[in-house]
């Protein structure tokens, strides 16, 4: 009995390295000899002066991270995981970084007396990094040294994850800053998204079973969730939907449900990621997942309705085909409210922007910065060197040309008729040459204080024509700028039953206004309005890094322009404000095929 248990475990464990092609396993070399003389390493790491020293790291990284999150969102949110360089950082950090996780898992089993007799390379999502098998601390009687086994790895990449968030804090942008960003992001994200993450099986998984003193609890939920299904809904009992004290059911319960969903969403947004840069390695992922947690399942549940018999089979099949009509009344018809909320900018209307006529250079400032001015007040002059020679010319040819005219003979008609055309185009063409330079002169559209733009001095200026040159700050009226990105611009398309802003006037809790849509671009650009509704300035587009400004988005957007509610409280020009779209109801089905064609055309830049 024992051998044939043996040749099983062996079986299940080979299938086990090959099943998931997410996860695959290749045995290399036993480190129990090298791990056996590298006990002292793991006696001071894991214990209590290892412990302080990394409580003290952790703390000592929060505080000089806390000032500059803002830079660390803005870095983030612009990174390209997929650039050449930064994959080739990646490739160099990953498996060091990974093999260190591993030689703190054996470290920790031999700290407690344990031995660790296989180490190899597994293909986590087809990228190599090392693994130990640390079985061996499931036989240790204490508890906490399990779970300081699991956790082993999981703070060495947090230790690691904190040096690298120091050495990018202190340094300047350039090859060591970004390495130690990537090496932060390595040691922190996937820590959390992963290792971290209970709802796997990974690191985090085997602490959290430890810490309930629940062995094999991920296999252990799914059977009892699956039980209690089979004898709730078909009233079959089953054995394996069994629970050893009151919590018990709600841990299984909640776990199965919690780390299939989990595990779905994941593998989703990997597939997605993917898709973006290998297009069909991405949507080969996504259907081997449609595959193994939606068509398997259903599959299963076939070849179990049909093992039944006699009146379980009647039930069975009423059961399930009940179950099928509500989701599919539920998926298919029943209307769910959708609502997509934005980060906009509080922003002046067009009549409030100065912006010159033609390119010039201002050469008279005729209202100080702050000063309050009216409607048609002179705000500065212009100087268009160009323009005083095109209407210099014209007056010329004019002058001439009339007088030409009024020294022909009568009786030549022909000639006087075409002197009087030429007459009547310089005429035009010279009406319109002064009226563009009498517009040099700058006058204010509306009420309000005169503010230059950016801050420097008017006096000397060179700018280009249709340049914003100042603006005209009006006491209450104001517009909101919105960059909306195409999926969200899909859903406006679908219809907008309300348009809220949620405005605050102080600390208390902000309060929606209704607005309405002033104007809307045709067509989307990647030029923002503002570096405020980018990372850069604080907002959700993600900024390109090579614009410094921050007017530049990676994804084009469509700039959206909403009108300021009447009974809205005053807000500071450029300050943020968040804008909630309510569309009509629709069922989950609709929104999940149009969420998956927008995604597809997004993915094919159509």
């Amino acid at each position: 009995m024992l051998f044939s248990r043996g040749k099983e475990a062996a079986s299940r464990d080979a299938r086990s390295r090959f099943l998931n092609p997410l996860y695959l396993r290749f045995r290399l070399i036993d480190p129990n000899d090298l791990l056996h003389r590298l006990a002292w390493l793991g006696r001071a790491l894991f214990g209590h002066a290892g412990a302080c020293g990394w409580l003290c790291l952790m703390v000592l990284t929060l505080i000089q991270i806390a000032p500059l999150w803002g830079q660390l969102r803005y870095e983030f949110a612009s990174f390209d995981f997929f650039s050449p360089a930064n994959g080739i950082a990646f490739f160099l950090v990953y498996p060091v970084i990974k093999l260190l996780h591993e030689i703190s898992h054996g470290l920790a089993v031999k700290r407690y007396g344990g031995e660790v007799h296989e180490m190899g390379v597994a293909l986590l999502v087809l990228l190599p990094i090392p693994y130990v098998d640390a079985s061996a601390a499931a036989a240790f009687p204490d508890k906490r040294h399990r779970m300081l086994v699991g956790a082993a790895g999981i703070l060495m990449e947090l230790g690691i994850a904190a040096v690298a968030a120091l050495v990018w804090a202190v340094s300047e942008p350039g090859r060591v800053h970004d390495l130690a960003f990537m090496i932060m992001l390595v040691g922190g994200l996937s820590t959390v998204v992963f290792n971290g993450n209970p709802l796997l099986k990974f690191d985090g998984y085997y602490v959290l079973a430890d810490a309930l003193e629940m062995p094999n609890l991920a296999d252990r939920s799914k059977r009892y969730l699956l039980g209690r299904l089979k004898h709730r809904l078909f009233g079959i009992p089953d054995p394996e939907a069994t629970a050893h004290d009151a919590w018990e059911p709600v841990w299984l319960t909640g776990y199965a449900i919690a780390s299939t969903s989990y595990r779905l969403v994941l593998m989703i947004g990997i597939a997605y990621m993917l898709s973006g840069r290998f297009f069909f390695f991405g949507v080969a992922l996504a259907l081997w997942v449609v595959a193994m947690q939606l068509a398997l399942p259903a599959w299963k549940l076939l070849r179990f309705l049909a093992a039944q018999t006699g009146a379980r089979r009647a039930r069975a099949l009423a059961v399930s085909c009940v179950l099928a009509c509500v989701a599919f009344g539920l998926l298919g018809w029943l209307p769910v409210p959708l609502n997509t909320t934005t980060r906009g900018i509080v922003w002046l209307p067009e009549n409030a922007i100065v912006r010159t006529s033609s390119r010039c250079e201002i050469v008279d400032v005729l209202a100080l910065p702050g000063q309050a001015v009216e409607a048609g007040n002179p705000l500065f002059r212009c100087d268009d060197a160009e323009l005083n020679t095109e209407v210099a010319v014209l007056q010329g040819q004019l002058d001439e040309r009339t007088a030409e005219r009024a020294g022909l003979d009568t009786v030549d008609r022909a000639k006087q008729q075409m002197l009087d055309n030429e007459i009547t185009t310089l005429t035009s063409r010279h009406l319109r040459a002064r009226q563009r330079q009498q517009a040099l002169t700058v006058v204010a559209r509306t009420a309000g204080r005169f503010t230059v733009a950016g801050g420097k001095a008017l006096a000397g200026q060179h700018l280009d024509q249709g340049a914003v040159a100042a603006y005209i700050v009006p006491a209450r009226e104001r517009t909101v700028r919105v960059a909306l990105e195409q999926s969200d611009v899909g859903y406006l398309a679908d219809g907008v039953e309300r348009i809220e802003l949620l405005v605050s006037a102080g600390p208390e809790k902000p309060a929606p206004f209704a607005t309405r849509i002033v104007r809307q671009t045709p067509q989307a650009s990647v030029k923002v309005p503002s570096p405020a509704l980018t990372t850069r300035g604080g907002g959700n587009l993600v900024a390109d890094a090579a614009d410094a400004t921050g007017h530049t988005a990676v994804e084009p957007v469509f700039d959206v322009q909403l009108a300021w509610p009447t009974d809205a409280p005053d807000v500071q020009v450029g300050g943020h404000v968040d804008v909630k779209f309510t569309h009509p109801p629709a069922p989950l089905a609709k929104r999940l095929a149009s969420g998956i064609r927008r995604a597809f055309l997004k993915r094919m830049d159509a």
